[in-house]
């Protein structure tokens, strides 16, 4: 039976992006994760770019009790705030993986 939801999302801009931008990446990602309106995520974290260029900006992961917590963290309005500006905009890659938690 599985276990808890991983949701783990790598946002990339463009190279030649202004620094700002990406500060503005990860404010917005920091409070998407604080945001207290997603009930059963377990866990949240945050990591940033290391410097390497080939590397994503800003890595976002969260924990969820379960699929159906998941679906509804996806449908809160905060997430869909935040994909309204980095996912239909600033972003130029964005990589997300979800992966169940097995309880063997």
């Amino acid at each position: 039976m599985p276990g808890r939801l991983r949701h783990v999302v790598l946002f990339k801009l463009a190279d030649d992006h202004d620094p700002a931008l990406a500060d503005d990446l990860a404010a917005d990602a920091r409070a998407l994760l604080a945001a207290g309106d997603h009930p059963g995520r377990v866990a949240r974290d945050l990591g940033f770019r290391p410097g390497h260029p080939r590397s994503a900006e800003v890595l976002l992961e969260a924990v969820f009790d379960d699929r159906a917590a998941f679906d509804a963290y996806l449908a809160s309005e905060a997430h869909l705030a935040f994909l309204a500006r980095w996912l239909d905009g600033e972003a130029v890659g964005i990589v997300a993986v979800q992966a169940a938690e097995d309880e063997r």
